[in-house]
């Protein structure tokens, strides 16, 4: 649980704007999108749900609320957001279990073509509810904000974000023999 909790909060560090910084400088020219092209918490709260299920909703949620305070953001899209960040992946497994895509018993035996529709079906999930909450909702940025550039920046950096997460937690599942947090009893 401790090298779990440190991993997930390096990568909340990490997926945070300095990424984006590094992620948006293409072809020598510098261009800032609204979201970060890794965005690894997707995936962390996929593992989190995988490994601990619905007990860890609550901590979830409140480190989602820590993480979006960084943005500066006005408070009640910093609480729906941190809201679509947690309930988004629940709502991906719940349809994954109901659909018997997989029952997500161990971590570690899941193929990789189900991590790849994991990871997608859960970033268009997040992507487009955090659009209409963005842009259908009462948001002072929503004026200010390309509707295309956010869907696109946001789509590929909570694809990329979740699928690398999962592959990393995996590969440390295994390098370090936890095998034991991967299973479910």
């Amino acid at each position: 649980m401790i090298i779990f909790t440190a991993y997930f909060l390096f990568s909340t560090m990490l997926s945070i704007e300095e990424l984006a910084y590094i992620s948006n400088v293409i072809d020598g020219k510098f261009t800032l999108q609204i979201g970060s092209f890794l965005y690894l918490p997707l995936g962390g709260y996929l593992v989190a749900l995988i490994l601990y299920k619905e007990s860890g909703l609550l901590g979830m949620f409140i480190m989602s609320i820590l993480m979006t305070l960084y943005y500066e953001i006005e408070m009640p899209l910093l609480v729906t957001f941190s809201f679509i960040n947690v309930v988004g992946p629940l709502i991906t497994l719940i349809i994954f279990k109901v659909l018997n895509v997989s029952n997500f018993e161990n971590l570690c035996d899941l193929r990789i073509s189900i991590l790849v529709f994991l990871a997608l079906f859960a970033a268009m999930l997040n992507s487009s509810m955090k659009f209409i909450a963005l842009f259908i909702g009462d948001s002072l940025f929503a004026g200010t904000i390309n509707p295309l550039e956010f869907l696109q920046s946001y789509l590929v950096g909570d694809f990329l974000g979740a699928l690398t997460f999962m592959l990393m937690s995996i590969w440390v599942i295994r390098g370090f023999r936890l095998d034991r947090l991967s299973k479910n009893h």
